[in-house]
């Protein structure tokens, strides 16, 4: 039974067979004494999945230039297959890709291509956070921030215009207080011009 696979949106021509690779990350510690190793599971690595295929007819050399393509641009590929063995695999990169040309074919091509299975990453966290969290936080403490920064500017707008006719206010008080202190000082001439008045009586 022939298999049905999807890379993105390009479906391999005559897919022969697939190949699937599951292993998991094992670390092995060796302990002093001890008969054997301390193994520490690290999880499931990446599963590798071998396909073998035929491409022919008049568009299989665009097809693999569309293969080349996706290679080339490194990117993150939906993967379909109706193999079972494959079920489990939604998102796949590109690895290896073989095509040999034979003239056994009548212009057709043989291909085989390596995948590994992709996994996004989690988002990053800090201190558990996530950074979109985070993001959204800082967002709304600079939004609070203007606001407040708002409302004090027109306070202190408020203020200065206070403390401005307090300004005023001291102003008048020193030119009355020069008033004053130059009267004061007069007066001991003022009062001496009167004597020599009444003296000349």
């Amino acid at each position: 039974m022939q298999e049905t696979v999807l890379i993105g949106e390009l479906e391999l021509d005559k897919v022969l067979d697939i190949e699937i690779t599951q292993t998991r990350k094992l670390a092995a510690h060796a302990i002093p004494g001890w008969d054997g190793d301390l193994v520490q599971d690290l999880g499931e690595g990446a599963a590798e999945i071998r396909i073998r295929g035929i491409a022919h007819g008049e568009s299989a050399g665009q097809r693999l230039e569309e293969l080349r393509s996706a290679f080339g641009d490194g990117t993150p590929l939906d993967f379909v297959s109706s193999a079972s063995v494959a079920t489990e695999v939604e998102q796949t990169l590109l690895e290896r890709l073989d095509v040999v040309q034979s003239g056994h074919l009548n212009g057709g091509y043989l291909y085989a291509m390596t995948l590994r299975r992709y996994v996004p990453p989690p988002e990053p966290t800090i201190g558990g956070f996530s950074a979109e969290f985070l993001q959204d936080l800082d967002d709304l403490n600079l939004a609070n921030a203007l606001e407040a920064a708002g409302g004090f500017a027109d306070a202190l707008g408020t203020a200065q215009g206070a403390l401005d006719a307090v300004n005023k206010a001291m102003d008048v008080l020193e030119d009355a207080k020069g008033l004053i202190d130059g009267a004061l000082e007069l007066e001991p001439l003022l009062s001496a011009m009167g004597a020599v008045a009444s003296s000349a009586k």
